[in-house]
């Protein structure tokens, strides 16, 4: 997430042509910037809608690795099974998908934007995203998040761990169920088309 927001926000000072007009090596306003403006950097570019859409393309994502699973399951089966994964799936979305997951994504983003921007670099993009450019810009950050999922991944990892720590037995026993009608039941070799 941090990689993907210093490239996306990076792009968007060169597009909006945004970058300094000071001496080469010299950015103009070169102090540090504030907390509260990068708040504002972070509220003026809709930073908290996007992460919500990329926690909701979730699921969307993890349908080739379903889809690979299946291929093991009887045909007769794979509508059960796959009602099964996708239940602990958007179950993992959801206990991912916290306050504080979400605040540390931020607390995490911002931080790294400190070290990345000037003052005046901040400026310039609260004054891009506020235009009608911006707007749109930021309007297509849901597709440009789909292709930078894996950055956010590294973040969220440790959590989607736990999870599976958490619910793989109970997970495996309902696939059990859902294929041979109890807990437990031997995976059948991958089926043939």
């Amino acid at each position: 997430m941090k990689k993907s927001l210093i490239a996306i926000t990076a792009a968007l000072l060169l597009a909006a042509g945004c970058t300094s007009t000071a001496p080469k090596g010299q950015a103009q306003h070169s102090a540090a910037p504030s907390r509260a403006s990068l708040e504002e950097l972070f509220n003026v570019s809709d930073f908290d809608r996007v992460m919500d859409s990329s926690f909701r393309q979730i699921p969307a994502m993890m349908q080739p690795q379903i889809q690979s699973t299946l291929e093991g399951v009887p045909v007769a089966k794979r509508a059960a099974v796959q009602g099964v994964v996708e239940k602990y799936i958007n179950l993992m979305v959801q206990e991912t998908n916290t306050p504080e997951l979400r605040s540390e994504i931020r607390r995490s983003a911002i931080e790294s934007s400190a070290k990345v921007y000037t003052q005046g670099e901040v400026d310039a993009l609260i004054k891009f995203y506020k235009t009608s450019e911006g707007r749109s810009v930021m309007a297509k950050m849901p597709q440009l998040m789909q292709a930078t999922m894996t950055p956010m991944m590294q973040v969220v990892q440790p959590k989607i761990q736990a999870f599976q720590q958490k619910y793989a037995a109970q997970m495996g026993r309902e696939i059990g169920q859902a294929i041979c009608g109890r807990n437990t039941c031997p995976m059948p070799r991958k089926t043939k088309k």
